[in-house]
């Protein structure tokens, strides 16, 4: 299980269909198709790339019955005070994409 530390305690980051189904509501984008979906996440702000990680980690605790106590404002400033997990998530989550054309969507990042 792929987990992150955040303040002394890990959470499970899983970016499956749970977390892709979250953030398609977040985002309001529960009633486009799924070629529209993965064209969405091929151009991630990154305000989105975060919305879409927290997903990622509320999807994963709430599979395995863990509170991920942060909201997404609070996981924002947990980012902003702890940078060096961007880093770390950002590895995680392209170790969970496989590559393109392979098994099921991923998500694209861009900077912007």
């Amino acid at each position: 299980m792929d987990t992150v530390t955040i303040k002394g305690k890990d959470y499970p980051f899983v970016s499956g269909r749970g977390a892709l189904r979250l953030y398609a509501r977040k985002k309001g984008l529960s009633d486009i198709g799924n070629k529209e979906f993965v064209e969405v996440l091929g151009e991630l702000s990154m305000d989105d790339a975060d919305l879409l990680n927290w997903c990622c980690f509320k999807a994963g605790c709430g599979a395995r019955g863990i509170e991920f106590p942060y909201d997404y404002d609070e996981f924002q400033e947990v980012l902003t005070e702890l940078p060096h997990l961007v880093d770390e998530i950002d590895a995680l989550a392209d170790q969970q994409t496989p590559p393109a054309g392979k098994g099921k969507p991923g998500k694209g990042k861009s900077k912007g």
